[in-house]
This record gives structure tokens, sequence and C-alpha cells, in this order.
């Protein structure tokens, strides 16, 4: 393995532990990580596309037009389809 990939390696842990950590504290408290939810339409989408779309119809604090490309990309077409009824 050389440097790189290790490197790539830690980064992908961080933002996994770091989506999990965030997804804990907004199942306990959505208003405490309001100010992250723009960041984790980001996690959710590219790490747990499956908790995204349940996340976005619980919050109002991610802005839209990140949302949008984010699912976009990833071809997330019910999530698409939910932010443009918003």
């Amino acid at each position: 393995m050389n440097v790189l990939s290790l490197c790539l390696t830690f980064l992908l842990l961080t933002l996994t532990s770091d989506l999990q950590y965030l997804d804990r504290v907004c199942q306990k408290d959505q208003q405490l990580c309001q100010a992250y939810h723009g960041p984790l339409v980001k996690l959710y989408a590219e790490f747990a596309p499956k908790k995204l779309l349940p996340f976005l119809k619980s919050s109002i604090h991610y802005p839209l037009q990140r949302a949008m490309e984010e699912c976009e990309v990833r071809g997330l077409i019910p999530e698409q389809v939910y932010l443009l009824g918003e």
C-alpha cells in the first residue's frame, strides 16, 4: 500500500466516523446539530444514501440547492423528487 492509499483510507475512515457521530447527535437532538445539516447531506449522500431521504424530510436546515446537486451527482432520484417539491 502506498502513502496515497493510506491517506485516502484514513480520510474515508475519518469521514465515516464523522457521519456516525453526527448521525447519532442528530437522532438525539436535531437542533443541536443544525449548523451541520449541510455537510450531513453530503455525508449521507456519499456514505449512507438510504438515510438521506428521511433526513431531508426531517430537517429544513440544509441548503436546498446543494442538497439537489449532491442528489443529482449520485443519481438519487427519490431524493430529487422530494427536493423539487420543497
